[in-house]
């Protein structure tokens, strides 16, 4: 079978399961760990535009030039009581207490089975789910293998014809097997370059694929128009150079890390009613559980 025959086919495969695949619908329990770093550097002022979330993300830059955030959280399902995650440590280096406005922000969707992708608090289709397909196209490159799984590498990109806003480009890998998703990157390259990657790993015990890594990379130049983060279209253009430009670009670096997988056994799921909870001692953790994390996630890369 031809490639361009098949890809429609591989493609309504994935978003039709894309929900069924989602490790809560696989697993009658979960538990898992994340650790999530946020950094922002250049100018503060590329940050235009109204907005209370923005604003408070504006100020915390201008204060302190280099806006560093980490987190840890834990992930808890239970079939009965539903999904929450739990804050075990929150820090921003320069502050007492983390501006909490900035978690607020969704810089880059969790999940992958929602019919909008989130970047940077704005919607973009989905190019992974059954509502969006149609304003795609999509494009076999080539069967490889990941962790001894057959995977189709799948490229997409907008459909030539298709003036609408908020489209995405980059590839996908889907297991052959179960069409469930292995790998997802974005990649717009340009005068704007944001990338996008969410990477799973499988999980032989239970057979499903769990997520391994998330990031978001944003590089913003100077010399370009100012970006509407939050609220706005990402579009850019070229400014005139004036003598009162720095010439700085705008950074944004956003990666998260996942581990400690415990599926299907009894989970402490905490206080119901609640999709996120920070308890008191999640602020001020000493040093030491820092280093104790970075250990972790160094061993995981090891065995990865």
């Amino acid at each position: 079978m031809m490639a361009q025959e098949s890809t429609p086919f591989i493609i309504q495969k994935a978003a039709e399961r894309l929900s069924q695949n989602e490790l809560l619908n696989q697993v009658n329990s979960f538990s898992y760990e994340s650790y999530e770093n946020f950094k922002i550097t250049g100018d503060p002022e590329a940050l235009t535009g109204p907005g209370y979330k923005k604003t408070e993300l504006r100020k915390t830059l201008k204060k302190t030039q280099v806006l560093f955030s980490e987190r840890t959280i834990l992930h808890v399902y239970d079939s009965i009581k539903g999904y929450k995650e739990v804050v075990t440590a929150a820090q921003m280096p320069g502050f007492e207490k983390p501006v909490y406005p900035v978690y607020t922000i969704i810089f880059q969707s969790q999940f992958l089975n929602q019919k909008d992708y989130i970047i940077l608090d704005q919607r973009f289709k989905n190019p992974l789910h059954s509502s969006r397909t149609q304003f795609y196209d999509y494009q076999i490159e080539k069967d490889s293998v990941i962790e001894n799984r057959t995977v189709y590498k799948v490229n997409f990109k907008p459909q030539p014809l298709a003036e609408i806003p908020n489209l995405l480009e980059g590839t996908v890998y889907i297991d052959a097997v179960n069409y469930d998703v292995v790998l997802f990157e974005i990649d717009t390259p340009g005068e704007l370059n944001i990338e996008t990657l969410h990477s799973f790993t499988y999980n032989t015990n239970a057979g499903v694929w769990v997520p391994l890594k998330r990031s978001l990379y944003v590089k913003k130049q100077k010399t370009k128009k100012e970006l509407e983060l939050f609220g706005g279209r990402l579009e850019v253009g070229n400014e005139s150079p004036s003598e009162n430009q720095t010439g700085q670009d705008l950074y944004m670096i956003l990666e998260v890390d996942y581990f400690n997988y415990e599926l299907n056994i009894p989970v402490d799921f905490g206080k119901k009613g609640i999709l996120t909870e920070i308890p008191d001692e999640a602020i001020g953790r000493p040093e030491s559980y820092w280093m104790n994390i970075e250990i972790q996630k160094r061993l995981i890369q090891q065995r990865n």
